[in-house]
């Protein structure tokens, strides 16, 4: 996707940055509850999602698979809070290059 700031401006809105990394974001969020005993994420209600839950939300098999891939190669990393907020960040800010406005 090409995402373009609204403004049209060389100014990236802080919006336009989390609107490009969201989904990178929600995944590295999700590697965080990640519990590798049971092979799933714990959800803030305590509730374990799998990987076959989260296919029946109608998430595709290759999507699901890559989530799950990142939260057990995250877990094996033993990551702390500061490892994961770097991660983030740098999840938003590189998409700052194509978010730029067209010329």
């Amino acid at each position: 996707m090409n995402y373009v700031n609204k403004k049209e401006t060389n100014d990236i809105s802080s919006g336009s940055l989390l609107q490009a990394a969201s989904s990178e974001v929600m995944a590295l969020r999700a590697s965080r509850m990640y519990d590798p005993a049971s092979r799933s994420i714990v959800l803030a209600n305590r509730i374990p999602l799998t990987v076959s839950d989260m296919q029946a939300t109608g998430q595709t098999i290759e999507y699901t698979e890559m989530v799950f891939k990142l939260c057990h190669d995250m877990a094996d990393l033993n990551s702390d809070n500061a490892e994961y907020a770097l991660f983030t960040a740098i999840s938003i800010f590189s998409g700052m290059k194509r978010l730029r406005p067209k010329a």
